[in-house]
């Protein structure tokens, strides 16, 4: 369950994106910013969430129990609302119309300058995750038995946080803070590829990934309508159920009542 929405990491890049759009300037806005501007929001993006993964490590070298690490994002993501909320309050008119519209999510309203920072992040984040993917196979038995075996563990740590933040934030920044499928995804690919093998495991959760969200955005644009959903509210009605299945299916296959 420790997906980035559930840890506080989207939060966290929301808040750069936060300072960006409603700390500078009352003339900027996501549409607004082209060029170098979409570097600085996404910069800010990576900041927040990066931020965040740091303080989550911090947390996770003196807790070593994960449903309190669990519980600690939870607050640490409602601190960080609550830091928003302060600055939506003293923001004009402008500001908070667009930050609210930002915030709902979208994956229509991007430009031509935006897709092309886009691609670019997300590429670097997707190479990160895959030169990665020995690091975490090892990961899996444990920080001790990896270190014994040669692993890294601390580099480990900086290459998984680093294409962490850039993926996420670099998503958050232009689409908005779209929740759950980071947590519902995962599991799904796990269930479908049958196997923990990463090198498996990161490119099959892509594509389900992109699968899930296309039918997401196309449930938003409402068929035969002009209305249009926020794209965030359509992925947490789906990714909730799933989420909730895959608890219930974990405790049936673990004997747990």
């Amino acid at each position: 369950m420790a997906g980035p929405y559930v840890l506080g990491i989207s939060s966290g890049a929301s808040l750069g994106v936060a300072f960006v759009i409603l700390g500078f300037s009352s003339n900027i806005t996501p549409d607004s910013l082209k060029g170098l501007g979409n570097w600085i929001l996404v910069a800010a993006s990576w900041i927040g969430a990066g931020a965040v993964m740091m303080l989550i490590m911090v947390i996770s070298s003196r807790v070593k129990d994960i449903m309190t690490i669990l519980i600690l994002g939870i607050m640490l993501s409602s601190g960080i609302s609550a830091i928003v909320t302060i600055m939506q309050y003293f923001s004009n008119e402008t500001m908070l119309k667009a930050y609210v519209i930002w915030t709902m999510g979208s994956l229509g309203n991007l430009s031509v300058s935006q897709l092309n920072v886009l691609l670019i992040s997300v590429s670097a984040g997707v190479i990160l995750s895959l030169f990665s993917s020995k690091m975490l196979n090892a990961l899996l038995i444990g920080e001790n038995y990896a270190g014994s075996i040669g692993l890294n563990v601390r580099f480990a740590r900086v290459v998984i946080f680093a294409c962490t933040s850039i993926l996420a934030g670099s998503v958050t920044a232009f689409c908005g803070p779209i929740g759950f499928i980071g947590i519902a995804v995962p599991h799904i690919a796990r269930i479908l590829f049958k196997t923990s093998d990463h090198k498996t495991l990161i490119p099959g959760t892509i594509l389900i990934g992109a699968v899930v969200m296309l039918i997401s955005d196309i449930i938003s644009q409402l068929p035969g309508s002009e209305s249009v959903l926020p794209v965030n509210a359509v992925t947490s009605l789906i990714g909730i159920p799933m989420v909730i299945w895959v608890i219930l299916r974990n405790r049936k296959y673990s004997g747990l009542p």
